[in-house]
């Protein structure tokens, strides 16, 4: 009985989550699709295919909405269990906290504040002679400059003064260390998201009904309902 209890839990959960996070959801469908057709080509056309929806500084010369809007729907490396772990983990609090649309604004605004950080940074590398000409038609695709928005949206929200404050220092740590030691770009675009969602949080209004940050599985019928806590301000979401 106990176990068909926890399991019904489970389900609700898992119910309420799709129901209000539907924006993360859709997304997580769309990127797994495309990128299982995409590596299903054989690796030659894969490269090629991936190449061509890029955020390198060939594509975003030609066709930078193009390529803006179709790298974020692809993933570069092989596995599929992180970029699934990390929408769980960001993407699904941040869109139940702050609602679709605000979710959808940290996201793009992240990923093409970011992307255009790390074009400019490559074009001035390649123009000074400091880079490689290759990274003029590097493969750069993925949710990941979005991720990073979402991240520091999320911690910058954080309604406990001192947890915040250790949570975006070694947030800005695990930025600042690969960018201050490897320095490619994709580090450099890292870095540049997370700040843009950090000060994005800035820009939440003060009285915006927020959905708690906590559980954020837990399914309204269930655990929510019999915790509503009164709407709180921006700085206690």
């Amino acid at each position: 009985m106990l176990l068909r209890v926890r399991a019904d839990h489970v389900r609700d959960a898992t119910v309420d989550a799709v129901r209000r996070s539907p924006g993360t959801h859709i997304y997580l469908f769309v990127l797994l699709v495309t990128t299982a057709v995409v590596r299903s080509t054989s690796p030659s056309l894969s490269n090629e295919l991936l190449r061509q929806v890029s955020t390198n500084l060939e594509q975003m010369s030609r066709s930078a909405i193009r390529v803006l809007f179709l790298s974020g729907f692809l993933l570069g490396g092989s596995s599929f269990v992180v970029p699934v772990l990390m929408f769980a983990v960001i993407y699904v609090p941040l869109e139940r906290w702050v609602g679709t649309w605000r979710w959808l604004s940290v996201v793009v605004v992240g990923h093409v504040g970011a992307t255009f950080v790390t074009t400019f940074g490559i074009w001035a590398d390649v123009r000074s002679h400091r880079g490689t000409t290759s990274l003029v038609q590097a493969i750069d695709v993925g949710p990941s400059y979005g991720l990073m928005a979402g991240a520091g949206y999320l911690l910058a929200g954080l309604p406990w003064p001192r947890v915040r404050i250790v949570a975006v220092a070694a947030f800005l740590a695990y930025l600042a260390v690969p960018f201050a030691t490897t320095s490619n770009f994709t580090d450099t675009g890292h870095a540049a998201a997370g700040c843009i969602g950090m000060a994005m949080w800035l820009l939440t209004p003060a009285a915006a009904h927020t959905a708690p940050l906590l559980s954020p599985l837990a399914p309204t019928s269930w655990w929510w309902s019999e915790r509503r806590a009164p709407t709180r301000d921006r700085t206690a979401p």
